[in-house]
């Protein structure tokens, strides 16, 4: 009998991603974000224009010294946030939702600095 495979544990996942970086990460989101909608898509089209649109976030990072260096912390209203937290900007597809462009900055970044990016 062969050997068994055992799924990773989430810590093992963390860690390997953390080894990783981000370079190959935003790599393959270059080379696989595109639009997901077909001509047929209800929704997706506008006569010949493919319907898109931009849109900003946040989101809570895991609390760690690099991401607190990297991306700060909100501190609004006097009070500092229990992680920290990155501002997303995106261009999606309308119809599918899929991200075909995206800027990370920190907290403070302008969602119109970001979407320029774009």
């Amino acid at each position: 009998m062969g050997a068994r495979w055992q799924a990773p544990t989430r810590g093992a996942i963390t860690q390997a991603r953390q080894r990783l970086g981000t370079e190959p990460v935003k790599d393959v989101f270059q080379q696989v974000a595109r639009p997901a909608a077909t001509e047929s898509t209800p929704g997706a089209w506008l006569h010949d224009r493919r319907v898109m649109a931009i849109d900003g976030f946040v989101v809570d990072l895991p609390d760690t010294e690099a991401n607190v260096a990297e991306f700060g912390r909100d501190s609004a209203g006097g009070y500092e946030t229990a992680f920290p937290q990155a501002r997303v900007v995106a261009i999606s597809e309308c119809a599918s939702h899929a991200m075909v462009a995206a800027d990370v900055a920190g907290r403070w970044a302008g969602e119109q600095t970001l979407a320029f990016s774009l």
